[in-house]
C-alpha cells in the first residue's frame, strides 16, 4: 500500500546518522536531499562525526549532535536510521549500531574497504578485522584471508550490520538478490525496497551551461561522472573515445568529472591522456563542488557510466544523468539492469572495445535517439523517484520495521534473571537457562551453526588415529561448510555447564598466532547442529543436562562413533574402560543419532542398543555411517638421509620387508606378529619386520596397560632387533615415505578396529596387504587384501609364506584397487548423511 501511516500523537523522534556535506561522499549529498522531505514525518536530529555541516538548509532546520552526545542520549529517540556505505565516512557507525540497533539504509553491500581502512589506521572500533571476517563469513574466509589478503574483496563483511539492524532498506532488487545469495531467503524477512530518491533537475539550457564551463555552444560534450577506478572502466572508455571518429573532431570533448585514483590506475589514465596529444579535449576535472558538478550535468550531450563489478550499490551518478535528461550509455551490471530499457543505452555486462566504440559513434550520430533516451529517463526519475513519494516509502518502511522490532539479548538476559530468581546470573547459568527459553525470543542470526565438539584435542593432541581423523575432518568442514551453515569448533567448559567457541585454537590450527578472536560462551538457536566429532566421553557425560537443554531449544545433536571395542573386547583396554564407555553410549542415546566410521561399527552399535537400551527411549535414535579418508601426499623424499638410514633402506629393498603401522596396543596383534616372525626366522627366512608406532598408554601404571609392557619387552629383548627387526617410535615424513617404498607388504593384525586407516594408507601407496579376517577389514579392503585367520603364531607364519609364494607369481591381491577417499570426500559424505537425517527429522 502507498498510503501514509500517520502517527497518532505527534511525530516520532528520529536520530538520523549519516555523513553530510561537505564530506566527499555520494551518501552525504543523498542525505542532504532526503532530509528535506523526511521532516514531514519525523522530529529529526542529525548525528555526525565531522567538524562542520555546510548545507545551509540542514543547519537552519536540524539540531546537530556529536557521537559522544548520542551515546549518552540514544534512549531519548523513538527511531534510529543509519546510512551505511563502503568508505571511512561511516567508521563511527559500527559501534553505534551494535549498541543502539536501528534501521539501516545499505548503500553498499560489500563493506570490506571501510573495514580494511579501519584496520590499517588502527581505528578503535572494538573489533579486529579477523573478528569481522570470522563473524561475517566464518573460518573459511579467515583462512583464505590469512593465506591471501586480496581474497577479502570477494566477501561482503556486512553480517554485523544486518544482524544488528532493526531492518534493512535497499534501493534495488539486486541488493535483495545479494542478500539471498549470501545469507539465504530468511535474510529477506527484514529487507524492504525503497526507490532511490532523486530531486528533479532544474530546467536545462545546455548551451548556457557550456558557456559557464568555457566550452563553445556547438561542441559535443561527453561526461563520465564519479571517482576514477578500474571497476569503473575509465581506461576502457578513454581508449574507446581515442579509437572512435569523435577523437578526430575538434568539437568533441570527453570529461571525467571526479577525483582521480592516487594509485597506478590513476597514473596510467593520466599518462594515456597526455600521450594522446588531446589534453585540450580530454580532461580529468578532479573533485568538483556540487554546483560545478551540476554545471557539467547541464552541459552534457552524452554520459557514459560503466562498471565491471557491483558492490550492491545504486549509482547516484546514473540517476543524476537521467534526472538531467542526458542520454546515457550504461553497462548492465548490478542494479543498473533494473532501469527500464528505454531510459538508457545498455551494453552487455561483458563487452569488447569495438562494441563500445560502435555504441559511442551510434549515439553521437543519432540525435533523435539521444533526445528520446534523455526524455524517457527524465520522466522515469521524476515519476518513480521523486522525493515526496520516496520519503513516504521511507516512513512506512521504518514504521513497519519498528512495529516488529525483535527482542534483543538484554531482554533475554533480563528474562533469564527473573526466571532464575537472582540479580546476578553466571555465564554458564545464563546459557543453560537461555537454551530452554530461546525459542520464545526471535533471533536476528541468519546462518545456522554446526557446533563441532573438539573438547579432547584442544587440551591434548595424542596424534593417534582419532586425533588425526578429528583434525582432518575439521579442516575439511571449515574449508567446505554446508550451505546455510557456519562451522564452529567448540569445547566443553571444565567444571562448569556449557561450551565455549574454540576460536583461539582454530586460529592456531591455521598457524596464526596473533590472536584477534575470543572464546565466548556458545550461543545456540533452533536449527543448529551439535556434532561430537572428537571422542570426549567424560565431558559429554558431565554436560548431559546442558546438551538436553540445548536439544529442547531446537538444536539437533549427533555424535561420531569410532567403535565400541571397549564393550566388545574389554580385555584389550584398561580395566574399567567398558564401564565408563557404556555410560557414554547410554548418554548419547538421549539425543538424535550417531554417525559411525564404518558400516561394521553401525551394525555393532545397533546390536548393542537392541540388547542394552530400554525400549522407553523417547527420541528415535538415527544411526548411519561413512568412511574415513586419506590424502595422498607426494613428499618428494628430497631430504638428506644419514648413512645409517640409507644403509637400512638398502637392506630392506633387497629382501621381503613387512611393515606394521600403529600405536603399540594390546589389540593390534604385535605379539602374534612377532612370534610368527620368530618362527619364520628360525626356519631360515630372511624377512624383515618393521614396527612404526609409539608405545601406548604411557601415563598409566603398568598394571593397567594389559600386555603393552610385555610387547615392549619382547621387542627390545629380541635377538633380531636392529638386524631383521626394527622399531621406530617416531620417524619424519620423508623417511617414512622411503620406508614405505622399500617395504613389500603391510600387515594389519588387529583383533578389532573401527575402520583401519593403515589399509587405506597402504592402498594409497600400492603396498600389498596381509590382514586379519575381521568384518571391518573386509568392508574396507574387499577382495584386494590377503586375509588370515587364527590367533596362534603358526597361523600368521603360514599366511606369510603362502602370500610370498603367490606374490612371487604376481597373483597376490592388489591394494591399488581399494577405493581411497580423500578427507574432503570423507567429510562431504559425513555432511551428506548428517544433513539427510537432519532434514528428515
Amino acid at each position: 500500500s502507498n498510503s501514509v501511516i500517520i502517527p497518532s500523537i505527534g511525530k516520532p523522534k528520529l536520530a538520523y546518522i549519516s555523513p553530510l556535506p561537505p564530506e566527499r561522499s555520494g551518501i552525504s549529498d543523498y542525505s542532504a536531499e532526503i532530509l528535506r522531505h523526511l521532516s514531514a514525518y519525523y522530529d529529526i536530529e542529525i548525528i555526525v562525526d565531522q567538524d562542520e555541516v555546510t548545507d545551509a538548509w540542514i543547519n537552519e532546520n536540524y539540531k546537530k549532535r556529536t557521537v559522544s552526545w548520542f551515546n549518552d542520549n540514544a534512549n531519548n529517540f523513538d527511531r534510529i536510521v543509519f546510512h551505511f556505505g563502503n568508505s571511512p565516512f561511516h567508521k563511527h557507525m559500527f559501534n553505534l549500531l551494535e549498541r543502539f540497533p536501528g534501521v539501516v539504509v545499505l548503500h553498499d553491500f560489500f563493506l570490506y574497504d571501510v573495514y580494511r581502512w579501519m584496520d590499517d589506521v588502527h581505528y578503535s572500533h572494538n573489533i579486529s578485522l579477523i573478528d569481522v571476517i570470522y563473524k561475517s563469513h566464518g573460518f573459511k574466509a579467515v583462512k583464505e584471508y590469512l593465506n591471501n589478503e586480496d581474497s577479502l574483496s570477494k566477501y561482503p563483511l556486512n553480517i554485523n550490520i544486518i544482524e544488528n539492524s532493526v531492518g534493512i532498506i535497499g534501493h534495488s532488487n539486486y541488493l535483495s538478490k545479494l542478500l539471498e545469495q549470501w545469507y539465504g531467503k530468511n535474510s529477506l524477512e527484514d529487507f524492504a525496497l525503497v526507490p532511490f530518491l532523486k530531486e528533479a533537475a532544474p530546467k536545462i539550457i545546455r548551451n548556457e551551461a557550456k558557456g559557464t564551463l568555457n566550452i563553445e555552444s556547438d561542441c559535443f560534450v561527453i561526461c563520465s561522472f564519479g571517482f576514477i577506478d578500474n571497476v569503473k572502466l575509465n581506461i576502457e572508455l578513454l581508449n574507446a573515445f581515442l579509437n572512435s571518429k569523435l577523437s578526430l573532431n575538434e568539437k568533441c570533448f570527453l570529461f571525467f568529472v571526479g577525483e582521480n585514483q592516487g594509485g597506478d590506475y590513476g597514473i596510467n589514465i593520466a599518462n594515456i591522456i597526455r600521450e594522446s596529444g588531446l589534453e585540450n579535449r580530454i580532461r580529468i576535472t578532479g573533485y568538483v563542488e556540487p554546483m560545478v558538478y551540476k554545471q557539467y550535468l547541464s552541459a552534457s550531450d552524452m554520459a557514459i557510466q560503466l562498471r565491471r563489478f557491483s558492490k550492491g550499490e545504486t549509482s547516484a551518478a546514473v540517476f543524476d544523468c537521467m534526472s538531467f535528461g542526458i542520454p546515457t550509455i550504461v553497462s548492465t551490471n548490478g542494479s543498473i539492469g533494473e532501469i527500464p530499457k528505454d531510459c538508457a543505452f545498455f551494453l552487455p555486462e561483458k563487452f569488447d572495445d569495438k562494441t563500445l566504440v560502435n555504441t559511442i559513434e551510434k549515439l553521437y550520430d543519432n540525435k533523435e535517439l539521444r533526445h528520446i533516451l534523455g526524455k524517457k529517463a527524465r520522466e522515469f526519475v521524476n515519476e518513480r523517484h521523486n522525493p515526496q513519494y520516496c520519503a513516504k516509502q521511507y516512513f512506512n518502511t521504518i514504521e513497519k520495521f519498528y512495529s516488529r522490532k525483535p527482542v534483543n539479548m538484554y531482554d533475554v538476559i533480563t528474562a533469564v534473571s527473573e526466571i532464575n530468581g537472582s540479580e546476578r546470573v553466571s555465564d554458564a547459568e545464563l546459557m543453560n537457562l537461555s537454551c530452554s527459553i530461546a525459542q520464545d525470543f526471535p533471533s536476528k542470526k541468519i546462518s545456522k551453526q554446526i557446533l563441532v565438539d573438539i573438547s579432547s584435542i584442544i587440551n591434548v593432541d595424542l596424534k593417534t588415529g582419532i586425533e588425526r581423523v578429528t583434525k582432518n575432518i575439521l579442516k575439511e568442514l571449515i574449508d567446505n561448510p554446508p550451505e546455510g551453515f557456519s562451522v564452529e569448533p567448540v569445547y566443553a567448559i571444565e567444571d562448569e555447564s556449557g561450551y565455549r567457541y574454540a576460536r583461539k585454537f582454530t586460529l592456531k590450527f591455521f598457524d596464526y598466532t596473533n590472536g584477534g578472536l575470543t572464546d565466548d560462551i556458545v550461543e545456540v538457536r533452533a536449527g543448529d547442529i551439535f556434532l561430537g566429532l572428537d571422542f570426549s566421553p567424560h565431558s559429554v557425560i558431565k554436560q548431559k543436562d546442558y546438551l538436553l537443554a540445548m536439544r529442547r531449544s531446537g538444536v539437533r545433536i549427533y555424535f561420531i562413533v569410532y567403535d565400541i571395542l571397549p564393550i566388545l573386547m574389554p580385555e584389550v583396554f584398561p580395566p574399567g574402560t567398558d564401564i565408563w564407555f557404556g555410560d557414554w553410549l547410554k548418554t548419547i542415546m538421549c539425543f538424535d543419532g550417531a554417525m559411525c566410521i564404518s558400516k561394521t561399527v553401525s551394525l555393532d552399535l545397533k546390536k548393542w542398543i537392541d540388547y542394552n537400551v530400554i525400549n522407553s527411549v523417547k527420541l528415535p535414535f538415527y544411526i548411519n555411517w561413512f568412511h574415513l579418508g586419506h590424502d595422498i601426499k607426494n613428499l618428494g623424499c628430497q631430504e638428506i638421509l644419514s648413512k645409517n638410514q640409507n644403509g637400512l633402506l638398502s637392506k630392506l629393498s633387497r629382501g621381503h620387508t613387512f611393515l606394521m603401522v600403529g600405536t603399540i596396543e594390546p589389540r593390534k596383534g604385535h605379539l602374534q606378529v612377532l612370534d610368527a616372525f620368530n618362527l619364520l626366522w628360525e626356519e631360515g627366512f630372511e624377512f624383515n619386520l618393521i614396527f612404526i608406532g609409539q608405545e601406548g598408554w604411557k601415563p598409566l601404571d603398568d598394571e593397567y596397560r594389559r600386555t603393552i609392557p610385555e610387547i615392549v619387552k619382547t621387542i627390545r629383548e629380541n635377538s633380531e632387533l636392529n638386524k631383521r627387526l626394527f622399531w621406530f617410535e617416531g620417524v619424519d615424513d620423508g623417511y617414512l615415505e622411503k620406508i614405505y617404498q622399500s617395504s613389500s607388504c603391510i600387515i594389519a593384525a588387529s583383533y578389532g578396529e573401527g575402520f583401519g586407516l593403515p589399509l587405506i594408507e597402504a592402498a594409497s601407496k600400492n603396498l600389498p596387504i596381509i590382514a586379519r579376517d575381521i568384518p571391518v577389514f573386509r568392508e574396507v579392503a574387499g577382495e584386494h587384501a590377503y586375509y588370515f585367520n587364527g590367533l596362534n603364531p603358526e597361523d600368521l607364519a603360514d599366511a606369510v609364506k603362502k602370500w610370498v609364494k603367490i606374490y612371487g607369481a604376481g597373483g597376490h591381491p592388489k591394494s591399488k584397487n581399494i577405493k581411497v577417499l580423500t578427507w574432503k570426500e570423507s567429510a562431504s559424505n559425513l555432511v551428506s548423511v548428517l544433513l539427510n537425517q537432519y532434514e528428515s527429522q
